[in-house]
């Protein structure tokens, strides 16, 4: 369940994603990378290119932004994430905390949104 004070967030990020068949993330050395914050681990997802220089310029700037497919995002990343019980954090610029939500969540709410947009 994502808050309601982030679900304006969430809901731009399903469409973007869904829209463009891509996302951001961040990567070191060519692998895609977890985040911590708040204690928390999780692989930050962003809509957009811009979206991901501005969080990584501002909390991770050893971390190179990188262009994930939704295919590969759905059918690989995701179902990784899940089975490792880590979040995924959704963000989007200017907003200054990410969205944790469940890897199946987001796994679910992107193929719910891919099949709205055909």
């Amino acid at each position: 369940m994502v808050p309601p004070e982030y679900a304006q967030v969430y809901s731009y990020f399903l469409a973007a994603a869904a829209a463009s068949r891509r996302v951001w993330t961040l990567q070191c050395g060519g692998d895609a990378v977890l985040v911590t914050g708040g204690g928390v681990a999780c692989l930050p997802l962003w809509p957009d290119l811009e979206s991901a220089e501005y969080f990584a310029e501002r909390n991770w700037p050893d971390l190179t932004p990188a262009e994930l497919g939704l295919r590969k995002l759905l059918r690989e990343v995701l179902p990784v994430l899940a089975s490792a019980g880590a979040p995924a954090g959704i963000g989007m610029a200017p907003y200054p905390n990410a969205v944790l939500v469940a890897a199946e969540t987001v796994r679910r709410d992107l193929q719910r949104a891919k099949r709205a947009g055909r």
